[in-house]
């Protein structure tokens, strides 16, 4: 990767940082695989990578050839090691570590199964229904008091604690990570809240300042020190020390068990300190794992402390090296991601926030609005919201980085043209906008999502009317003020199968095909799928045509298919059984206007790729080689 071997090249005082930067290179070192859990790096001091293997984890150090040098062990541990001299480099079992000290104690841990490992400082393992966490001296007395105290909050219960050896036994809980549901996030903000309201005797937590992964991260992108100057400071006088209740210390969603109750785990950095900073810490991790449930989880909470938008951004910036000390592939673009949302919840005021208070909506749309509720939401991107009046509902369509003039435009112009719902086809009347919200207001269309209809089993009279009015918006003449080219289709599928290379021989020649096709143009919806589709009897309502573009009209449809072969994969059908709604959606098109010529081309690219999409989301990340075999065996 460019990057690695930039920060190679500015730090030739580590003569084996190279190699620890390359997970294959560390495979051929230990002759076996290894996989990157954890870096721990000081430009021209030292860097200590964790790998996981089969057997269990390894530190590899890499040091300077004078740190190298005057390296001291213990004769046990020197036994344990391997030297590399050449290139001043130890690899180390986990038995071998120096800090933690049941390991340099000897403590029997066997017939325990290792699951996280952070040299010199914890172990955590599982031995039947018992979680063993072993520490180091320095982080031992917060984890002690945070464990009782999590106990009696309804963590897991304690069962024993050896102070000598400075291991802590609890029970294992069953259960799952936090699940991304709205429920489920509302019923995590309400524990939290509780949390807060309690009392307890612990630790005072240092107050939370600028993170020093802004400082790291200057190093690893220097072209990023100039906006990372920008946000430390912003972040400095921003952060304010707020009340001091107990805190967690450390929350996530992956610090949540979900069973028949809500449980909080992983109290090793609980103590007192300003609510604000778990709440920020909770969103932080959502934002950085582009993951739901901000909303529900605040809404869950009730009012908010002052502060946690400052702690949002806080804590956000202390994960910007994340993806480099975990070795992501993509770490340079999701830190550049990172430091832009850390800026935008600096910068802009929380208009989702404003947009979920009917009282603020009310008075700045001079709607009569009661009620507000998000229905979605991308964090740092969009959200949607429904808003009800004593006599009817609305939909809102917030946009963050500034107010989207185009779409209500568009949504007028189309019923203009005839598009209006009073014949077969509609899309949602313009209520006003909320400039100050960046938001927009439309009329909520009644129907039932075409989603719903999609089955082995399922009707074909809805698909029929949906490629009918597919045609008809591509024939409807109001002309989009974007264009949306072949090269363009090609960058999507480029970046959505970029960590798949064992699909870049069949998408590379997919691309070829498509460049050199001839093709159609129309104005296109360009994000056609059974979701934007509501069926109201006969009528069908088109939504989200917030990408609407000046394109190919197989863009649409072969996207619409790509949709129902991807649907049926997940759902352990043959995607053969939908061919009959397949064939209706088809033949509806064809009732006004000529199926594009490049249906089919567009619907391999659109099921190429759904092999990247489908990685992204929690329940579709067994399906990718699934799609993948069915898109070779349809192009054979």
């Amino acid at each position: 990767m460019q990057a690695d071997a930039e920060i190679v090249a500015r730090d030739p005082a580590l003569p084996a940082l190279a190699l620890v930067l390359d997970a294959e290179a560390v495979s051929a070192l230990l002759g076996k695989a290894a996989a990157p859990v954890h870096l721990r790096y000081k430009p021209g001091v030292s860097c200590m990578a964790t790998f996981r293997t089969d057997e269990g984890f390894v530190i590899l150090r890499a040091l300077t050839r004078e740190r190298f040098a005057e390296d001291e062990m213990s004769p046990r541990r020197a036994a344990l090691s391997q030297f590399i001299p050449d290139l001043a480099l130890i690899v180390m079992p986990v038995e071998a570590d120096r800090r933690i000290t049941a390991l340099r104690k000897r403590f029997d841990l066997s017939g325990a199964t290792p699951l996280r490992f952070k040299p010199e400082r914890r172990i955590v393992l599982r031995q039947g229904d018992t979680m063993i966490k072993a520490m180091s001296k320095a982080t031992w007395d917060r984890a002690r008091l945070g464990a009782a105290f999590g106990a009696s909050m309804g963590g897991p219960a304690v069962l024993s604690v050896d102070e000598r050896h400075h291991v802590i036994r609890t029970e294992w809980l069953a259960g799952s990570s936090a699940e991304q549901s709205p429920e489920v996030f509302h019923r995590i903000g309400a524990k939290l809240a509780a949390l807060h309201r309690s009392h307890a005797d612990l630790p005072i937590l240092k107050p939370v300042r600028p993170p020093a992964a802004l400082k790291d991260l200057a190093v690893l992108l220097p072209d990023l020190a100039p906006q990372i100057r920008r946000l430390s400071k912003l972040l400095d006088q921003s952060l304010r020390d707020g009340p001091s209740v107990p805190c967690h210390g450390d929350f996530s969603a992956d610090q949540v068990m979900v069973a028949d109750d809500i449980a909080f785990v992983d109290w090793d950095e609980a103590g007192m300190g300003d609510p604000a900073r778990d709440l920020g810490s909770f969103l932080a991790r959502l934002d950085h794992d582009g993951a739901p449930g901000h909303h529900a989880f605040l809404q869950g909470y009730g009012p908010l402390p002052a502060g946690v938008a400052a702690h949002h951004a806080a804590a956000l910036a202390a994960l910007a090296t994340e993806g480099f000390r975990n070795r992501r592939p993509d770490w340079p673009e999701l830190a550049r991601r990172v430091l832009d949302r850390v800026e935008q919840i600096l910068t802009a005021p929380d208009i989702v926030e404003q947009a979920a208070d009917p009282k603020i909506v009310a008075r700045l749309s001079g709607q009569p609005i009661r009620t507000a509720a998000m229905i979605r939401s991308k964090p740092g991107k969009r959200a949607l919201f429904r808003y009800d009046t004593d006599t009817a509902a609305m939909v809102g369509k917030l946009r963050i980085k500034g107010a989207d003039l185009r779409t209500p435009a568009l949504h007028t112009r189309l019923r203009q043209a005839g598009l209006d719902g009073t014949g077969d086809t509609g899309v949602p009347s313009l209520l006003g906008r909320v400039d100050p919200l960046n938001l927009w207001l439309q009329d909520l269309v009644p129907g039932s999502l075409l989603t719903e209809m999609i089955g082995p089993k399922g009707p074909c009279e809805p698909f029929h009317a949906t490629g009918r009015s597919l045609a008809r918006l591509h024939r409807s003449g109001v002309r989009a003020e974007r264009e949306w080219t072949p090269e363009d289709e090609a960058e999507v599928l480029r970046k959505a199968v970029a960590r798949m290379p064992e699909a870049s021989g069949v998408v590379e020649a997919l691309i070829a095909r498509m460049l050199a096709a001839d093709r159609e143009v129309a104005t296109i919806h360009r994000d056609f799928y059974p979701d934007q589709v509501l069926i109201d009897g006969a009528r069908v309502w088109l939504l989200d045509l917030d990408l609407y573009a000046n394109g190919d009209p197989a863009v649409d449809t072969g996207n619409f298919l790509a949709h129902l072969d991807e649907h049926a994969i997940r759902h352990g059908w043959n995607p053969a059984s939908l061919s009959h709604q397949a064939a209706a959606f088809v033949a509806g098109y064809a009732t006004l206007h000529a199926v594009p010529a490049n249906t089919d081309l567009l619907r391999a690219i659109s099921v190429a790729r759904h092999i990247g999409i489908a990685s992204t989301f929690p329940d579709r990340r067994h399906t990718p080689p699934a799609i993948l075999a069915h898109l070779q065996a349809t192009l054979s």
